[in-house]
């Protein structure tokens, strides 16, 4: 089947089942149901959505659009890497912000001191440097801030496109590539988030009409 096929058959499933619904949790309305019925309505949900022909297309298409969403990510983030530290060896002179920017960039965050990563001692930094070192990485290198908010999480990988990093790494074949595996991660990342609301939506659908039969039950 075609990608473009499968993904037309998401939609389509995600207008039969209506607007998407945010998954409610099994925890659900304890006063109208008791835990055992709660869970025999969770049970019967989990076993027909995996029977459910919309559903089971949407969860692999979802699997395989964020298993392509971290593949493209990790190649962005060794790209930015590679040319980063080919830039550090070239034009970093002094020292010890060489030492603190090449230990940074491998272990991608500036938090070397009091961080939860595990470093090596020859790579420890303590705090009084390592603050001079990022305040004056923040008033000079810009480029290499922007690049450790993206390797830390906190950019994305549209954010750092548009950010100093590639005012300073100009490299053509480096941005092309990091702008086509961007494209790409966004492209995914919409497909994860249609097949996300399609399963919700189905999932949500078979969850009401089972509590709905358990109240009943409970009424006679």
């Amino acid at each position: 089947m075609k990608k473009e096929t499968v993904i037309n058959d998401i939609k389509t499933a995600g207008v039969i089942v209506s607007a998407a619904l945010v998954l409610n949790s099994c925890d659900g309305d304890k006063k109208a149901l008791s835990e055992k019925q709660m869970q025999t309505v969770c049970h019967k949900t989990d076993s027909v959505v995996k029977t459910d022909q919309y559903y089971r297309v949407a969860h692999s298409m979802n699997y395989l659009a964020d298993k392509q969403v971290n593949e493209y990510r990790a190649k962005n983030k060794s790209l930015v890497k590679k040319y980063s530290s080919s830039y550090i060896k070239k034009e970093i002179k002094e020292e010890k912000l060489y030492k603190f920017m090449m230990s940074s960039l491998k272990y991608e965050t500036m938090a070397l001191d009091d961080s939860d990563v595990i470093i090596d001692a020859e790579d420890y930094v303590d705090h009084s440097e390592r603050n001079d070192n990022i305040n004056y990485i923040r008033r000079n290198e810009r480029w290499f801030n922007d690049l450790m908010l993206y390797l830390s999480g906190k950019y994305n990988d549209r954010q750092l496109l548009n950010s100093e990093f590639f005012k300073i790494i100009k490299d053509k074949n480096l941005r092309q590539s990091f702008e086509h595996n961007t494209k790409q991660i966004e492209k995914l990342s919409a497909v994860v988030h249609d097949t996300d609301s399609v399963q919700n939506s189905i999932y949500t659908k078979y969850f009401n009409e089972y509590k709905s039969e358990e109240m009943k039950t409970k009424k006679r």
